[in-house]
């Protein structure tokens, strides 16, 4: 899932979640991916773009995007396909 040029590392959170942290082979750390369980069934996702005064917030979101919407994907059910 992951393209090879960008790596990821798993930390367990409190409360049974767990954060991908993602790091690129030039730009370095791009930020994480959590995933916390909801109470209603199912987990809830949420994106982190590290920001830092380097200016490289632009890059790490056009780098970190493409995998959070993978992820999303990937988690999601499919949609019900009407028959007629």
């Amino acid at each position: 899932m992951c393209p090879i040029e960008v790596r990821a590392e798993l930390r367990t959170l409190t409360g049974g979640g767990v954060a991908y942290t993602l790091y690129h082979a030039a730009v370095g750390e791009l930020g994480q991916i959590l995933l916390q369980p909801l109470s209603t069934g199912g987990c809830q996702m949420t994106c982190e773009v590290l920001d830092r005064p380097d200016g490289l917030k632009e890059e790490r979101t056009k780098l970190l995007k493409p995998l959070e919407e993978q992820l999303l994907s990937a988690l999601s059910p499919p949609l019900p396909v009407k028959r007629s």
